[in-house]
């Protein structure tokens, strides 16, 4: 307010020499007033507005004297001095003191800057009343006030005015604004003449070059504009500098000079507390340019929150920058973002391709299967198309995905090396999954395949072994032979293949083909005699089943001694032995020796499983000697034992035939009736009708024979009629006609649904439909049969009802009830480790973990069973000590399944140990399980996907908002199981939400 302050003082110094000239009412007021224009004139303010005090106070209202003292007092900014000079110009009739004063109001308010009142009086005072100087000001002071209440015309019009008066005071202040007008209406020639006069002036040359860089710019001069900011920035300080770094480095940028818009942009961006998108591009794309990789990374990963067109290409740029370095698991990432929010097209191709070809570099096969699936489909014609199918191919293969992975290979023409080499594995792959499933028809037909294609030698060996193997299952024991005696050839080790299973399983093979000699060269080869070789139970086997052989080939003394090694060494097989040593005893003619050492079997042995076969044989032994009354003891011990519920029929059988020698025939009676009753559909109550028959016929009592026969079930008419329908339908099975010998079967059963032959005839028929695949109704009839136990079909009748009902009904609770019972009727020892088998698995079905335990124990203790059970059984053992709070032993048996081949059992012990080390925030040691989780057992999606959302979670943790949310959008667009994917998206959403809040926490 300097030259309105001069204006005052020349104002004062024109009326001063007129006042000096009138007379005063008031002596001392005049006095007063007079000294006070002096002080004015010589620059005193202070002591003038002090002298005018005075006068104003001793005037008897004096115009001239309240004229100077309020416009002193406005000037001073008294606090009075507003509504004393608003009060006055309202009460006075001097019309020019009265607009001067305005004039001064006017000031006043555009000093304390209130526009509207400023603007409303200067609009109130005309020009003639004041000086050149004076309207000057004015004009300024209006044009400055309407520019800034935004009123661009009235402001226009003032500043333009001023700007035609080059000697004037406000001529570079109203250049300045007018140049500012002039920008806004997009006159840019104007604006740019009035800057360029602003710049001439010292207060402004800090200031108006960005305006000026600007407009040359607006008006194309993009050289001009870098020459105009390259010299402003030469002149510091630049009130601008920042503005005009960043105006230099997008100039530079827009030119492709990328290092020369560096150094400005990077300036730049570090002087801002927050950072527009595209600046932070520009720098990042700058960094991209001149090869500083991780700048432009840091740069890039700010902008993945947008989904503009920048944000998606710097997610382009960022992928291959991460590239650049090698970093994958980022440039993945980074595409994963490009592909899912790109709207250029061909980028969005390229990302999704290089997102799914990443996978497979980094081994994240499940996460590439379901890419470059999504890939294929959405872009049928790509010129990718072929490596991505290529690709996909190689996932499906590596991550165990065999169904899918031979489907794909078969489908594609001409494929090339990598994958030919890898058909053979795929092929592998998928008959291993057969075997574990116990699907032993179709894994043979693909082990054989393999030997049939090209590059298979690198498995040959493991191929012959399991076609061997699978051989046996599937009876084909000519195929089992030749595929073995092949692997020997040229044998492998890994996990359960090796030579001595191989000659473990080439021995049954001879055996079921009475070779016994090859057999027994063949158990030899696998067996083991070495008492502290627990671990191999199956070689003690071996070598128990070459006694055997010895015994068939009737080297008995051999024989013996074999059998007196393994009772000497205590194994297991201890009173196996001792029973068939007993019976070679016997067969070389000592017959006393025979039956001492069954006597003492009880003794030695009294838990033995074999008990009740050694009673038997001592009863029969006895029996032979036609020592009768001896024979009594060991039959009746039988019977008194609960666990030999199956012998019971034949004990019964033979007490009745011992006590008919003895001719106690009422005793006989007694124990042919208790058969008949409790076991009427046997073998043995069929053979013990004709001794009933006899008793009554000696004792001429023929009436009473058919009495006993209709009180024990057996009427003679309806038997009569039961064996002529049952030997009709029998019949047609003879002549091969099965339909119609299912016909007559299932009216036999209808007749006579508990006949004498209902077992025969439910066997029969759960055969034949067993032959012809109809799998539901054969495990019916199968059941049928299973639930009569024991019979003669008791074994083979449960063996199938739990097959059937587990792998083709699907109901493991059936399927578990009929592996129990063929646990406890079963005498082939394969059986017996298939129902221990199919207990566990129905158990692990039905999450069953406390009962489960006692057998999971049972199959890792018996050292004989596959891989797979004993990952299975561990994996039961894990759940039951989880739910026994029993954390530590827990973790060691998880460590134990891990350490095995990929398996369902060995991924869930994976994802349970990364879990366990987030959960004690080992989030380093968490991290790097659930990739080699990932990694390693790519095949289970479920768990896969699980590790993926256990990743993600560990990000989380660690603040990598750009990782979580990278792994949350990847399950949430990918998944397939529905409640993981649901999952994912819910976790992202959060994620998003706790990255957002965190920032904002930090800023402030």
């Amino acid at each position: 307010m300097k030259s309105l302050f001069i204006l005052v003082c020349s104002v004062f110094v024109l009326n001063y020499h007129s006042l000096g000239q009138s007379s005063s009412s008031s002596d001392i007021a005049q006095q007063y007033f007079n000294d006070g224009l002096r002080s004015l004139t010589l620059g005193d303010s202070l002591k003038a507005y002090q002298e005018l005090e005075q006068a104003y106070s001793n005037s008897y209202k004096d115009d001239k004297i309240s004229y100077y003292y309020l416009m002193l007092s406005l000037h001073l900014d008294k606090g009075f001095s507003e509504a004393k000079a608003i009060e006055w110009i309202a009460q006075t009739n001097h019309v020019i003191y009265q607009n001067r004063l305005k004039y001064f109001l006017g000031g006043y308010y555009y000093k304390k800057q209130e526009v509207e009142k400023a603007l409303h009086i200067y609009a109130q005072v005309p020009i003639e009343d004041l000086n050149n100087n004076e309207i000057l000001t004015m004009k300024y002071h209006q044009g400055y006030l309407n520019f800034k209440s935004g009123k661009w015309e009235l402001a226009s019009v003032l500043f333009n005015s001023l700007r035609q008066i080059k000697e004037s005071v406000y001529y570079t202040d109203a250049n300045y604004y007018a140049g500012f007008l002039a920008l806004q209406s997009k006159d840019y020639a104007a604006a740019l003449t009035s800057f360029e006069i602003a710049a001439e002036n010292p207060d402004y040359k800090t200031v108006v070059p960005f305006y000026i860089a600007q407009l040359f710019y607006f008006t194309g001069e993009v050289n001009k504009s870098i020459e105009y900011s390259t010299k402003a920035l030469q002149n510091q300080p630049q009130y601008y500098d920042s503005q005009l770094r960043q105006l230099l480095g997008h100039l530079w940028f827009d030119k492709n000079e990328y290092e020369k818009a560096l150094p400005f942009l990077e300036t730049y961006v570090a002087k801002q507390e927050k950072v527009q998108s595209q600046d932070l591009y520009q720098l990042s794309f700058c960094y991209f340019q001149t090869k500083q990789w991780d700048k432009a990374i840091a740069g890039f990963k700010q902008l993945n929150s947008g989904s503009d067109s920048l944000a998606q290409n710097s997610m382009y740029l960022l992928a291959t920058s991460y590239l650049k370095i090698n970093d994958k698991a980022g440039a993945k990432n980074a595409f994963l973002f490009c592909a899912t929010k790109s709207q250029n097209l061909v980028q969005k191709e390229v990302s999704l391709f290089n997102y799914g070809k990443l996978s497979v570099e980094l081994k994240e096969y499940a996460q590439a299967v379901n890419t470059l699936d999504q890939f294929m489909e959405g872009y049928p014609n790509s010129s990718y198309s072929r490596e991505a199918k290529e690709l996909w191919i190689k996932s499906l293969a590596l991550s165990n995905n065999y169904v899918q992975a031979i489907d794909a290979y078969e489908s594609i023409e001409s494929p090339n090396e990598e994958l030919q080499k890898l058909y053979p594995n795929i092929l592998y792959g998928r008959s291993v999954v057969y075997l574990n499933d116990g699907q032993w028809d179709k894994a043979f037909q693909l082990l054989n395949k393999i030997t049939q294609v090209p590059y298979h030698e690198a498995i040959a060996s493991q191929t012959y072994f399991w076609q061997g193997e699978t051989a046996y299952k599937l009876g084909r024991v000519e195929d089992c032979i030749k595929s073995l005696n092949a692997y020997l050839v040229a044998p492998v080790t890994e996990g359960d293949i090796s030579i001595p299973h191989a000659k473990y399983t080439l021995g049954f093979a001879y055996l079921k083909n009475n070779a016994y000699q090859n057999a027994y060269n063949q158990f030899i080869g696998a067996s083991s005699v070495n008492a502290n070789n627990a671990h191999q139970q199956f070689q003690k086997d071996a070598f128990v089943r070459s006694a055997d052989c010895l015994m068939m080939l009737k080297q008995f003394k051999p024989a013996i001694q074999s059998y007196q090694t393994i009772i000497d060494l205590h194994w297991n097989y201890e009173d196996y032995a001792t029973l068939q040593k007993s019976i070679l005893i016997g067969g070389i003619g000592k017959t006393n020796e025979k039956v001492e050492i069954l006597r003492q079997f009880e003794k030695t042995y009294p838990q033995s499983n074999y008990l009740n076969d050694a009673r038997m044989e001592l009863a029969e032994t006895y029996i032979f000697k036609e020592d009768f009354q001896q024979a009594i003891a060991p039959l009746s011990a039988i019977l008194l034992d609960k666990k030999a519920t199956s012998l019971y029929p034949i004990s019964l059988y033979k007490l009745g035939v011992t006590y008919f020698n003895m001719n106690k025939n009422e005793a006989a009676l007694e124990n042919f009736q208790s058969l008949i009753k409790s076991y009427p559909n046997t073998t043995e109550t069929e053979n013990s009708l004709e001794f009933v028959r006899n008793i009554f016929l000696e004792e001429q009592k023929p009436e009473m024979y058919v009495s006993f026969m209709n009180d024990n079930g057996h009427p003679l008419a309806i038997n009569e009629q039961d064996s002529l329908t049952y030997r009709s339908a029998m019949m047609r099975y003879d002549e091969k006609n099965y339909s119609d010998a299912k016909i007559g079967l299932i009216k036999y059963l209808q007749l006579f649904p508990i006949g004498k032959r209902q077992i025969e005839a439910n066997y029969l028929l759960a055969e034949m439909n067993y032959a012809n695949q109809t799998y539901d109704t054969a495990a019916f009839y199968f059941a049928r049969v299973a639930d009569l136990s024991p019979n003669q079909f008791a074994e083979r009748s449960n063996l199938l009802a739990a097959r059937l009902y587990y792998f083709n009904i699907k109901n493991f609770e059936l399927a578990e009830k009929y592996y129990l019972k063929l646990k406890d009727v079963a005498v082939q020892k394969e059986n017996v480790l298939e129902a221990l088998r199919g207990i566990l698995r129905c158990q692990y079905k039905s999450s069953k973990w406390v009962e489960a335990a006692p057998i999971a124990q049972q199959i890792i203790d018996d050292k004989s069973f596959a891989n797979d059970d004993i990952l299975m059984a561990n994996m039961v053992l894990y759940h039951d000590l989880f739910i026994k709070n029993d954390t530590t032993n827990a973790i060691i048996i998880l460590t134990k399944i891990i350490a095995n081949n990929p398996s369902v059992y060995t991924a869930e012990a994976h994802y349970q140990l990364a879990q366990t080390f987030y959960l004690q925030k080992k989030l380093a040691l968490a991290e790097k399980t659930a990739f080699e989780m990932v990694k390693k057992q790519a095949s289970y999606e479920y768990w896969v996907t699980s590790a993926y959302l256990l990743l993600g979670d560990i990000y989380v943790a660690q603040k990598d908002w750009f990782n979580a949310l990278a792994t949350f959008k990847s399950v949430a667009d990918n998944a397939t199981i529905l409640s993981l994917k649901e999952e994912a998206q819910e976790k992202y959403n959060l994620t998003k939400a706790a990255e957002k809040l965190t920032n904002k926490v930090e800023n402030e």
